[in-house]
């Protein structure tokens, strides 16, 4: 049966809440950790969570304003570096992090640095699975992209000017 977990985002001096659901039918070491495309929500991906969770913890994350995750707060634009954020509050929470009080928690801090994170991507999740394990390689143990396209325009839908694109220097443009 899943399990929906309600986690906390922080962007921009805003928190908002995400929706994480988790399948599994035991503790694994190996996760996978399921990123939709841009139209989809965690319910695309069920029928590939309940097989893999025979041998696997599996989670599927609803990005902001997707299906139980909570819409972007005014002043803060839909961009990859959101899905980002959504992405990273996931992957803290899997290995036992708090986010709000920066701390692991008691429950998950023996298998914390153990886990075996897989992330699988679709479309605009290929290309956030790609960037995030560029960003945190040590995180990642393995990729597996479908139906990504080789060109994509990073500067209409990456940089907030807090990116590594452009530094925070608000007077470059990606």
């Amino acid at each position: 049966m899943p399990v929906r977990h309600y986690l906390p985002v922080h962007q921009q001096g805003h928190f908002r809440q995400i929706c994480l659901t988790e399948f599994s039918s035991a503790k694994s070491e190996e996760t996978i950790l399921c990123l939709p495309g841009l139209l989809e929500t965690s319910a695309a991906w069920h029928d590939f969570a309940h097989f893999f969770a025979k041998k696997h913890r599996v989670f599927i994350i609803d990005y902001a304003g997707r299906a139980l995750s909570e819409y972007l707060p005014d002043g803060i634009e839909y961009r990859m570096s959101a899905c980002l954020a959504d992405i990273c509050s996931a992957v803290s929470f899997i290995n036992g992090f708090d986010q709000r009080s920066k701390k692991r928690t008691s429950s998950a801090e023996s298998t914390a640095t153990e886990t075996c994170l897989h992330l699988v991507g679709n479309s605009m999740g290929g290309l956030l699975a790609v960037t995030f394990a560029a960003e945190q390689p040590s995180i990642v143990t393995s990729l597996v992209i479908n139906d990504v396209g080789a060109v994509a325009p990073w500067g209409g839908t990456y940089c907030d000017h807090g990116c590594r694109l452009c530094h925070g220097d608000t007077s470059k443009r990606c």
